[in-house]
């Protein structure tokens, strides 16, 4: 999710997010790609650039850390392999195996909840959708419950505040996801007959939850997902790119220098206006 960082030393302003919106890191999966890309959330299809030679293992479930310079990957693979994907270079790095979930259990989600530092996945197992939380550094993960839904939830995305939500494409709605008990409640339909893989995050500039939604044979779209109604509002065709897609939004929660650089552009700005 993370890491609009524009300036690194004191004096320089950032810019305004909302004139150019945020980067964004997705994974292409379709036909064996196995590929990281960039793009942004202004021109998903136009902006979009691979990032180094693809071939990486597959994965349904990936985040940034909060802080947007790290990003996570688990496997696609029986064993829950999991590593980290350079967002320079496109390399993987194995970092090693998930525990807690199912072996041979479909991890489909991963996010992480900025306000307290926890990660959380969901694990398509036996009994259906079931949520797990741990930490990403150790792999280690405990069961918090089961989830619900129509047994397809295929993604998870926390917010700003610590709120997660879920898309289930067994039918098309989206929940939001209690980290406590695990118990998703649906908030509505999306709108769409999503497919196989989907991926789903917040910016962190204004807590949009954005989406790559795939609806087979290569076709999909770009889209903001509804908090109240659930509904998937389409901002761009996505089928050009011929993608099956995980992706992560890479607009960082500032630290504590980064804030202070934020209210040192603020007080320039201010001066200079009188």
């Amino acid at each position: 999710m993370r890491c609009l960082l524009l300036a690194a030393s004191a004096g320089v302003v950032f810019a305004s997010q909302a004139a150019w919106g945020s980067i964004v890191y997705y994974y292409n999966m379709r036909s064996g790609a196995n590929q990281l890309n960039q793009t942004t959330t202004t021109n998903f299809v136009g902006d979009s650039i691979p990032i180094g030679p693809g071939g990486l293992p597959q994965t349904f479930a990936m985040d940034l850390t909060p802080d947007g310079t790290t990003l996570y990957a688990i496997e696609y693979v029986s064993a829950h392999n999991y590593g980290t994907i350079d967002l320079v270079t496109g390399d993987w790095t194995p970092v090693g195996n998930i525990t807690g979930p199912e072996l041979g259990a479909n991890v489909s989600g991963l996010s992480v909840d900025p306000t307290t530092g926890d990660w959380y996945l969901v694990a398509i197992e036996g009994a259906g959708p079931m949520l797990y939380a741990g930490d990403i550094t150790t792999g280690v993960f405990s069961q918090v419950g089961a989830i619900g839904g129509a047994g397809f939830m295929i993604d998870l995305a926390i917010d700003s505040q610590g709120n997660a939500y879920g898309h289930d494409i067994g039918d098309d709605m989206l929940y939001s996801i209690n980290l406590g008990t695990g118990l998703g409640t649906p908030i509505g339909s999306t709108g769409l007959n999503a497919n196989y893989a989907q991926g789903m995050d917040f910016d962190y500039a204004d807590d949009t939850l954005y989406a790559t939604v795939y609806t087979g044979g290569g076709t999909g779209v770009f889209a903001w997902f509804d908090l109240n109604t659930g509904f998937a509002n389409v901002i761009q065709d996505t089928t050009p790119l011929n993608a099956e897609m995980e992706m992560v939004v890479a607009t960082g929660i500032p630290g504590p220098a980064s804030l202070s650089l934020l209210l040192l552009g603020g007080l320039v700005a201010r001066r200079r206006r009188r």
